[in-house]
């Protein structure tokens, strides 16, 4: 299972992220979220190691905008949020940035679980990430099982994943046979919004590395 702790906004907390073995960073270029890189801020990804994996987070944004944001920090991968991206704007914006595409799907309120599922489309997309209703709600483990029974794409979990859940909520997995290819780790690292606590970070990174997988 892989880590990805995204929501990053300065190069020591990356390059931390980095030392504790944590696979993929997340890079939110979406103006209204707290945790908004800016693009003069964003030169800290041309800081970073070779061959660590740059993933950029994106909702509702043009495709202008995503390719040149992808080209200028040399990102590897691209993280949709939004909702106004069908099928063919994903298909376009595939072809124009050869990148993997991650759709992120909100199991908010009255969702339709069907309606989700048919709307994967796996000739595009190359991961989904399934988070909870809110910052501080998980996810329905029969919905996320639901979804890995229905889809070969690699599945990424998110949704108030924290040290102290961590452990039940993936044996809980485990034993449905419905592990995660990656989970996703944001709100729960942090000081505040936007600021990650390094020690959060090492001591998460700790209690995942003891778990028996």
């Amino acid at each position: 299972m892989r880590i990805k702790i995204c929501g990053l906004t300065d190069l020591n907390s990356a390059l931390a992220c980095i030392d504790e073995g944590v696979n993929a960073l997340g890079f939110i270029f979406v103006p209204s979220s707290p945790r908004y890189l800016k693009l003069d801020q964003a030169n800290l990804i041309n800081k970073l190691p070779p061959f660590v994996e740059r993933v950029g987070v994106f909702a509702d944004q043009s495709q202008a905008e995503i390719i040149n944001i992808c080209k200028s920090f040399h990102l590897s991968a691209i993280q949709i949020h939004g909702k106004s991206e069908d099928k063919v704007y994903l298909k376009s914006l595939r072809e124009q940035v050869n990148l993997p595409i991650i759709r992120a799907f909100r199991l908010r309120g009255e969702f339709n679980l069907q309606n989700l599922i048919n709307n994967i489309d796996e000739n595009i997309l190359q991961g989904l990430l399934i988070d909870g209703s809110g910052s501080h709600e998980t996810i329905c483990l029969d919905d996320f099982r639901t979804i890995k029974q229905n889809t070969k794409l690699p599945l990424i979990l998110a949704g108030a994943l924290k040290e102290d859940n961590l452990e039940n909520i993936i044996y809980k997995l485990k034993e449905m046979q419905a592990l995660p290819h990656s989970i996703d780790l944001c709100s729960s690292l942090e000081s505040e919004p936007g600021k990650k606590d390094i020690q959060k970070i090492k001591s998460f990174m700790r209690k995942f590395k003891s778990l028996k997988l």
